[in-house]
């Protein structure tokens, strides 16, 4: 039994307003290449298809066109469980007529019991090969309901996932009824001890640095860290979503994430991108997965550049050169895919504020290509960043002021001009937060009414 195992592909993330939708089309076809190439018998998409609850009808489009192509090739088994941001009404809404299709779809939890999320993956002759539970991301007031009430030097998070996938291993046994078969199973979750990119990270400090659109909100709190012990031995296959590089968990071969195919912020364009294939090989004690990863090739080409004005400059006129010599092709080189002619080099530049306009007259004397783009600008972070409070934890946010978020806000999008003193520079923030500050306060209290002051939930 073969499996293709991806997730996260958040389609209708535009990054810094990008238009990425050739490079969907382009995964979607290189992805139905592999599925057909090397005969795998199922498809697994572990959460977070679309970037936002409400998709544009041409990400839908495209979903669904992908999903109806995969019906003449030999791959009959297609699971999709959705992600924190999917709409699960959305993807449930496809319901009998998926399932006539062999598209299992579980958007959401909901009234679900834990049986209605079993299902058997056939083999080519039709006959039940493995068990799949497709079980998709948890809302906390769902999630409540495996809560045994315990607490005992373990996080909310495990009790409760472990009760939920307890009860699962039940519906599956049940659903075996004796058969000696493989099971895979589904997630979307925050789990802890990865390797990879945080691997050596305890605390979920390391994630908030990070461009690629995991919100800190997703991780942190009651839905935070799942430890490896919740899944049960006898998953052979746990296939994860939610982290966007590909990482197994707690050294585990059969925990994986699979990873996005998509960049998903400049912090991680030196992070190779992986769908897995996962073979389900039968062994004296059971079954065991021997996973590859098939590496994704980017489209377009996304760098970050960063440094003095002369560094920029120098690292501008490499790109455009190596644009300009592109011979059509795309090409490895390293952990990056170099832009064929036709495709698009994207650029965020991260520059001393003192240096903004001077940079700016660098990139016009520059006279870039036009598929070589600048795309975002980024201050380096100094002294004066305290503010940004990009280190705060969660259960400090009750604290914050209005008035630290609005002159947060004014200092990123306000900078001061190139020559003025720094007295001068703050009397100008405080004019700007003076100004802005009773919009916001409308706001809130806005919010306040409609939402109920007080009611954590909201």
């Amino acid at each position: 039994m073969r499996i293709i195992h991806t997730s996260d592909w958040h389609l209708g993330n535009a990054m810094f307003d990008i238009d990425r939708t050739e490079e969907i089309k382009s995964f979607f076809v290189w992805l139905r290449q592999q599925i057909v190439e090397r005969e795998a018998d199922a498809l697994v998409i572990a959460g977070d298809i679309f970037d936002n609850r409400i998709p544009s009808n041409e990400m839908k489009t495209l979903y669904y066109r992908f999903l109806a192509s995969l019906l003449d090739t030999g791959c009959r088994n297609i699971f999709v469980a959705g992600g924190n941001h999917d709409s699960g009404a959305l993807l449930d809404a496809t319901g009998e007529l998926a399932e006539a299709l062999n598209i299992h779809v579980a958007g959401t939890i909901a009234d679900r019991s834990v049986e209605d999320l079993i299902y058997e993956i056939t083999d080519k002759s039709g006959e039940c090969s493995a068990i799949c539970a497709l079980i998709p991301f948890i809302r906390e007031a769902d999630l409540r309901r495996f809560y045994d009430g315990k607490w005992e030097e373990r996080t909310f998070s495990d009790h409760a996932y472990g009760e939920l996938y307890r009860q699962v291993l039940e519906a599956v046994d049940k659903k075996k009824a004796g058969r000696k078969l493989p099971v895979i199973v589904t997630g979307h979750l925050y789990a802890a001890a990865l390797e990879g990119r945080y691997g050596d990270v305890e605390d979920d400090e390391k994630e908030m640095e990070a461009d690629d659109g995991v919100l800190s909100i997703d991780v942190r709190g009651n839905l935070g860290k799942v430890h490896a012990d919740v899944f049960p031995g006898d998953f052979t296959y746990v296939a994860l979503g939610h982290i966007h590089y590909t990482s197994m968990v707690a050294g585990e071969n059969r925990i994986r994430y699979s990873g996005s195919p998509f960049v998903m912020g400049f912090d991680e364009t030196d992070i190779p991108r992986y769908v897995l294939q996962v073979d389900l090989e039968e062994s004296t004690d059971g079954f065991s997965p021997v996973v590859e990863k098939l590496r994704v090739p980017g489209k377009d080409r996304f760098v970050r550049v960063c440094g003095s004005v002369d560094e920029i400059r120098e690292r501008l006129l490499a790109l455009k050169a190596e644009v300009q010599a592109a011979d059509g092709n795309s090409v490895y080189a390293g952990n990056e895919v170099q832009a064929a002619d036709g495709n698009s080099v994207y650029v965020e530049i991260v520059y001393r504020q003192e240096d903004r306009a001077l940079l700016e007259n660098v990139i016009d004397q520059a006279e870039l290509p036009e598929r070589l783009q600048i795309v975002h600008w980024k201050k380096m972070k100094t002294a004066r960043a305290a503010n940004s409070f990009e280190d705060l934890r969660m259960e400090d946010v009750r604290e914050i002021r209005l008035e630290d978020v609005v002159r947060c806000l004014v200092q990123e999008y306000y900078p001061p001009e190139v020559g003025i003193s720094e007295e001068e520079a703050e009397t100008k923030v405080n004019a700007l937060v003076e100004e802005f500050l009773p919009y916001f306060r409308e706001a809130e209290n806005k919010v306040r009414v409609q939402g109920g002051d007080g009611d954590e939930d909201n």
